[in-house]
């Protein structure tokens, strides 16, 4: 059975306070869908490895597709805290295989010139790992023997690229990534992340 009430019977304060409530919803409803959704990652101006400085994060959309870039927690990772984030491009899916390469005397000495790479990147420079993907495309990311400070870096070990992992990279050539601490698991993932650009207005880059 369905009963009503009359509105001028209903308690003043009572009302006013139920009106007080449904306008906050009606006010935070979507700004809390909002940060429930998306969030905004920022580089770093110490290591900046990416050529944008801003993303749009959303949070419902991962895994990712070679050449998008996702937000995720570093886990494992030599010289990195557990739990910090940070924001790569992906590079390679599962199925796709991981080869390394190392120069050494002449060799070197031409690959540094025919890259044309900043000096002092040359110095540690030492080799190289290649991506060949199921698609036929392959992109080679050369590797450095030790970071600017001078510690020894690890490096990815050769194969094919597992299920559920992904290999992710920065657009710099001194970006610290998957060429050298592995792979991230899709678990570690906090969602897909958008370039936010300032041209003519500001724009997500999808």
């Amino acid at each position: 059975m369905t009963r009503y009430f009359r509105i001028d019977k209903v308690n003043p304060a009572n009302l006013r306070l139920t009106i007080a409530v449904l306008l906050a919803l009606l006010t935070y409803a979507p700004i809390f869908a909002l940060t429930h959704h998306y969030t905004v990652a920022v580089g770093s101006k110490n290591h900046h490895c990416l050529d944008d400085w801003y993303f749009l994060v959303d949070k419902r959309l991962h895994p990712a597709h070679t050449g998008q870039y996702v937000a995720f927690r570093m886990q494992n990772v030599p010289y990195v805290p557990d739990g910090l984030k940070f924001t790569k491009m992906v590079s390679g899916t599962p199925g796709d295989k991981v080869s390394i390469r190392m120069y050494e005397g002449d060799e070197l000495q031409k690959f540094i010139i025919a890259q044309r790479f900043d000096v002092d990147f040359r110095r540690y420079l030492k080799g190289e790992v290649s991506v060949e993907r199921k698609d036929g495309s392959t992109t080679v990311y050369p590797v450095v023997a030790q970071n600017m400070e001078g510690k020894p870096m690890p490096m990815i070990s050769p194969g094919i690229i597992p299920e559920g992992k992904l290999f992710v990279t920065g657009t710099n050539t001194d970006s610290y990534d998957s060429r050298y601490w592995g792979y991230i698991d899709e678990l570690q993932i906090i969602g897909r992340a958008f370039p936010i650009r300032w041209k003519n207005g500001i724009q997500i880059v999808h």
